[in-house]
């Protein structure tokens, strides 16, 4: 047998279907939340309801059309674009007092603690949908 035999093509290759790859999953995700949480900041001048419903509807989306070989993406994505708006688009809310140190400190801390339970409940969804995508697949 030789090695020219046993290797493997393009063709042989299993396909994963269509669907968004991992950096696309990331990127949608972060655009939606950061849409999200500008309106909240636009109408409320502080990051909101809104911006989490966002990552909701973020994390859905991108669930169900993300390929199966790059599922684990969106596992991560919840966290990332919530991290990304807030260091971006989250600038803009309105933040009283402090030098410019303790304002950026405050608006990560306000921004990932408080909003913790989003960001793990989506995360949540995101396996949960992932577990049923597989069970039907």
């Amino acid at each position: 047998m030789s090695m020219a035999s046993e290797q493997v093509t393009a063709t042989d290759r299993p396909t994963s279907g269509d669907g968004l790859k991992y950096i696309q999953v990331i990127g949608l995700c972060v655009i939606i939340v950061a849409v999200a949480m500008s309106c909240n900041i636009a109408f409320n001048h502080r990051i909101g309801i809104v911006a989490d419903l966002g990552l909701v509807i973020a994390t859905v989306v991108v669930s169900f059309r993300v390929r199966s070989a790059d599922f684990v993406a969106t596992f991560w994505a919840p966290a990332i674009s919530w991290f990304i708006a807030v260091i971006t688009v989250g600038q803009f809310a309105t933040n009283n007092g402090g030098s410019w140190k303790v304002q950026q400190v405050f608006l990560l801390v306000y921004g990932l603690g408080s909003h913790f339970l989003w960001i793990l409940g989506t995360t949540v969804l995101a396996v949960v949908i992932h577990y049923f995508r597989g069970r039907t697949a």
